[in-house]
């Protein structure tokens, strides 16, 4: 029977052996043919990504003339090829609005922006494993600006799912180094019943900056996704048919020009200023901004001319009598910029809205005296109209209709009770809202020709393009820097809100270096305060606010100097007496008090550390209390115990001067 087992089992042996080797030579022969797809989709991954653009300008691959071809891989046309990537090539579709948290092909954000920016696509999925960013082409300088991108996960369109995205981290703010060398335009359509007559009103008048109907014209032509070229003969925009609303096109506001042939850019809205009445303030006359319109009763209202030619509609080249006698040349309520370089030309620039089914497309709606965009008004530049807030009794130009087409400028409006005007040229709008600083305002902005993904080598640092073809379709405009308070009102733009008084401010507001402030802030307007004070030194004075220097000496009762520059050589102070009037403390008199510290004085022989009480004359202002100088509070002396071992525990360097006393 034993032997019988030994059989049994050494046969058991010599079948199992040669199983098991077959089974080891199956699974090995499985695992490399795995591995040599995965090198090789790895290698035509990256051979396409570095090769496909000289590939496709050579012509050597007939397959390239179908978009659908196998050699494209990308998405958007159509092909199903997985180029190395793990679910086939990406593509960017949409960004998630950050204001709204709904899918657009177009956002505007200020270039504030901090937080997080969600872009989605299709084969998001595929960059899960690489380093990349994101980068914005802006203008049509191409201007980069690269955005750390990870993959993560949002809200999809439909309820109750999710879609995987590119989350940018926004955190730096890296649009705050864009320039806003461009407009934005309105092409809101005003004309809702479609008579060819628009109408404005309070529900369709674009008040924020990031309105869908704003366009941002700042692109080459190859880089508009609305670009129509319905006749399709030049491909250019160049016809009236023909559609571009972010090709690019440069205005601003004008004023009247001088015998030199020279005119400035209006910086003063259209209100009066003086306090009394519009007609009587002729100060500002030079500075105004010009109504949008062709009508002469129109610039003559707005100005205060005298005289403007014999016809009741503006030309080029009419004279303009101001009030003060002098002569100005009208050419038109704008200027061009850089006109040669324009993407929109010849009739393209000009779409009256006149008739049913006129839409709103070009830089003007109509032109004075011969079509040139020099001479052109009714523009499209945002704001094109708009309020503003004025305080009570304040005089101003306004708009005489919400129909455009027949309103006037006429007659002369003012304000019942503190708030928002009627609707007012978009110029006064612009002209108060503008920073010279960082020649910025309401209509500034810029716009991306192109966003691409870029992946880095982490171990080279090298940069491969992934998106073959970039969809232009998906645009990033940025406007001016923005803050709004807990409340959803805006307090970044109202902080750049420009004055001459306040009169231009709201009723809550004060005019101070040209700018409006809240009466939180400036607690008193200075119209309401009696002028007084900026006497010079050696004027006779009664109180320290009557001298430039704010010191009137007690016991002259004349201005003296008061120079604090932070330098010795050149420090004049007023020195005022204890029991003197002062404004501050560095008006008050310097005295001496003594400051005594545990400083450290050696070490013994034994390495211990040494120390002792030093005391100093440090001198300090005599405290100003109540609008009156009073001696300084004398400082404590520390304890010191000489015996104490843990004496020097809290002992300070020596001071090397005094400034390290103070």
């Amino acid at each position: 029977m034993k032997a019988k087992t030994n059989f049994i089992f050494h046969y058991e042996n010599k079948f199992l052996i040669p199983l098991i080797g077959i089974i080891i030579l199956l699974f090995s022969s499985c695992v490399d043919q795995e591995v040599l797809r995965s090198e090789r989709a790895i290698q035509k991954s990256q051979t396409e990504l570095t090769g496909n653009e000289s590939e496709a300008s050579n012509g050597t691959n007939p397959s390239l003339d179908d978009p659908s071809a196998p050699f494209d891989g990308n998405i958007e046309t159509g092909s199903n090829i997985t180029d190395g990537f793990t679910y086939g090539r990406a593509d960017l579709r949409h960004f998630v609005d950050p204001f709204d948290g709904t899918y657009k092909t177009k956002i505007t954000v200020p270039k504030n922006l901090a937080g997080l920016l969600y872009i989605s696509g299709i084969n998001v999925s595929g960059l899960s494993e690489r380093l990349i960013r994101v980068r914005f082409n802006f203008g049509r300088e191409y201007e980069p600006i690269d955005v750390p991108a990870t993959v993560g996960r949002a809200p999809g369109i439909t309820p109750q799912t999710d879609i995987e995205v590119l989350i940018l981290d926004m955190s730096s703010q890296p649009f705050n180094r864009i320039r806003l060398m461009y407009d934005l335009f309105d092409y809101t359509n005003y004309d809702g019943d479609n008579d060819g007559v628009e109408v404005i009103s309070d529900s369709v008048v674009p008040t924020d900056a990031k309105s869908t109907n704003l366009y941002c014209r700042g692109l080459f032509l190859e880089h508009d996704p609305s670009f129509e070229d319905v006749t399709g003969d030049t491909g250019k925009c160049d016809a009236s048919s023909d559609t571009c609303l972010y090709a690019y096109a440069k205005i601003s506001d004008s004023h009247l020009y001088n015998s030199s042939g020279y005119t400035t850019t209006p910086s003063v809205a259209q209100i009066d200023h003086s306090g009394s009445v519009y007609t009587s303030d002729s100060t500002y006359d030079g500075l105004r901004c010009l109504s949008d319109s062709d009508r002469i009763d129109d610039l003559k209202l707005v100005l205060n001319s005298s005289n403007i030619g014999d016809n009741t509609t503006l030309t080029i080249g009419d004279t303009v009598t101001m009030a003060d006698g002098s002569t100005m040349t009208f050419n038109g309520p704008f200027r061009t910029y850089n006109y040669t370089n324009w993407e929109i030309t010849g009739d393209a620039i000009f779409s009256s809205i006149d008739s049913a089914g006129d839409e709103p497309k070009g830089v003007f709606q109509k032109y004075l005296t011969t079509q040139s965009a020099a001479n052109g008004f009714r523009s499209f530049l945002y704001p094109r109209f708009g309020k503003m807030e004025l305080s009570k009794d304040t005089e101003y130009v306004g708009l005489s209709s919400t129909t455009l087409s027949t309103a006037t400028r006429s007659p002369i409006k003012k304000m019942i009770s503190s708030g928002e005007t009627d609707y007012m040229d978009g110029c006064n709008l612009r002209v108060s809202n503008y920073d010279p600083y960082t020649n910025e305002g309401l209509s500034s902005c810029n716009v991306t020709a192109t966003i691409e993904i870029i992946s880095l080598d982490p171990e080279t640092g090298a940069q491969t393009k992934i998106l073959k073809t970039p969809n232009k379709t998906l645009k990033l405009q940025i406007i001016r820097p923005s803050l709004v308070d807990y409340a959803g009102r805006e307090v970044l733009f109202e902080a750049l809100k420009t004055c001459q008084n306040s009169k231009d401010c709201k009723s809550d507001e004060c005019c101070f270096n040209q700018r409006c402030w809240s009466k939180r802030i400036v607690t008193q307007c200075k119209e309401n305060v009696t002028d007084q004070g900026n006497l010079p030194v050696g004027s006779t004075c009664g109180s320290d606010f009557q001298c430039s220097s704010l010191c009137c000496s007690g016991s002259t009762k004349v201005c003296a100097p008061h120079v604090n520059n932070f330098t010795d050589k050149y420090k004049v102070l007023c020195s005022k007496s204890p029991g003197q009037t002062c404004v501050a403390q560095e008006w008050c008199q310097k005295v001496d008090l003594r400051k005594c510290l545990v400083v450290k004085t050696g070490i013994s022989i034994t390495g211990k550390q040494e120390c002792g009480l030093r005391c100093y004359n440090v001198p300090t202002f005599a405290e100003c209390r109540d609008g009156v100088c009073v001696p300084p509070q004398p400082y404590a002396v520390p304890a010191f115990d000489p015996l104490d071992p843990n004496r020097c525990n809290q002992a300070l360097d020596p001071p090397k001067n005094l400034n390290q006393l103070k």
